[in-house]
């Protein structure tokens, strides 16, 4: 009778331990707690099909982001207001976008927004941006440098107060002109090739794939990188924004998002300055442009960062820009006003 009772005795505390086990992974996997369910989430990134955006086309075909735990969703928005307004309203996550006054006059003015890293910069061996001369007037010796713009058409596809309006008022002045010795003309940045063929222009400011289709048609020779009339020979051209919401809701997503990011923005570096994985490059973006593997060999491509930081010399001395040419309401003195670095390494 007693070793019956021993043996009941062991069996029961056999069935108090499974039970124990048992309820403790129901605590550990409660409904209540989805944080193992929510590294999961999508991620809703708008962006326009451009080169600056290789680093995260590269980290999403070769499954970064999956192993960070997101899923990030492809939200094309050709127009940079439209991208702005779906990042404002929380339509979408993270935008990626040029840099310029209307996303810092946003922020000043309270937006829910903050760039949060770089995807894109012009540097020297970097000629995304560059000055293009009619072939003809190069040939004939009549412009060989900045001070020959006297008097010339200049066409340009950003407004009064951008970065391309900063690189022009740089050069010029590199060469003792003035803004009004030379005609400035407004031509989407498509059409400029056309535009220096028939002669309705006779320099522009170009970028990728532009620039190689002007070259392509003869009639338009390098002049050189917008870039080295700046005091750092370099300027910020395209950013990552977040929402803020999302940034305070979901702190891992963002971190995951910008760590995916990051792991594509070094392969990208790699290809370029060593050739690694260059071929696979190509095939992702020829893929996610729509540019021809050819057109690819053959184009300048931007700088970017493989931490994620800004050129913050470059970018403090084209917000001082925008400030002084009345484009930007209030001047930014740090680079904190408008960046948040917290999701960088």
């Amino acid at each position: 009778m007693e070793e019956m009772e021993q043996s009941i005795c062991e069996r029961m505390k056999i069935l108090i331990r499974l039970v124990l086990s048992i309820s403790l992974v129901v605590i550990l996997f409660t409904p209540e707690d989805r944080s193992w369910a929510a590294e999961l989430s999508r991620v809703r990134w708008g962006t326009t099909p451009v080169i600056s955006a290789a680093g995260i086309f590269m980290a999403i075909d070769k499954g970064y982001f999956q192993s960070e735990g997101i899923e990030v969703e492809v939200v094309i928005i050709p127009k940079s207001d439209v991208r702005d307004k779906a990042l404002i309203s929380g339509d979408v996550d993270v935008v990626l976008g040029g840099f310029g006054a209307d996303i810092i006059n946003g922020i000043q003015a309270g937006a829910p927004v903050r760039i949060v890293a770089d995807t894109g910069q012009v540097r020297d061996n970097y000629p995304y941006v560059v000055w293009l001369v009619r072939k003809d007037l190069w040939d004939s010796g009549k412009v060989r440098g900045y001070s020959d713009f006297k008097g010339l058409k200049i066409g340009m596809g950003a407004h009064r107060g951008s970065i391309n309006d900063l690189f022009l008022r740089k050069a010029l002045a590199k060469a003792g002109l003035r803004p009004e010795e030379v005609i400035v003309q407004f031509v989407e940045w498509s059409l400029i090739p056309n535009a220096l063929a028939n002669k309705a222009i006779d320099v522009a400011q170009s970028l990728e794939p532009f620039t190689i289709a002007a070259l392509n048609m003869g009639s338009a020779v390098v002049l050189g990188p917008v870039s080295e009339v700046m005091s750092d020979r370099a300027s910020q051209q395209v950013v990552i924004t977040m929402n803020t919401r999302f940034m305070s809701e979901r702190p891992g997503h963002a971190k995951a998002f910008i760590r995916g990011m990051l792991r594509g923005v070094r392969d990208y570096n790699l290809a370029l300055t060593q050739g690694v994985g260059k071929e696979e490059m190509f095939a992702i973006l020829e893929k996610r442009t729509k540019l021809s593997r050819d057109l690819l060999s053959r184009m300048g491509f931007p700088y970017i960062d493989p931490n994620g930081r800004l050129n913050e010399k470059a970018t403090l001395e084209q917000l001082q820009f925008f400030y002084e040419t009345g484009v930007m309401r209030k001047p930014v003195k740090k680079i904190e006003e408008i960046v948040d670095y917290r999701f960088l390494p």
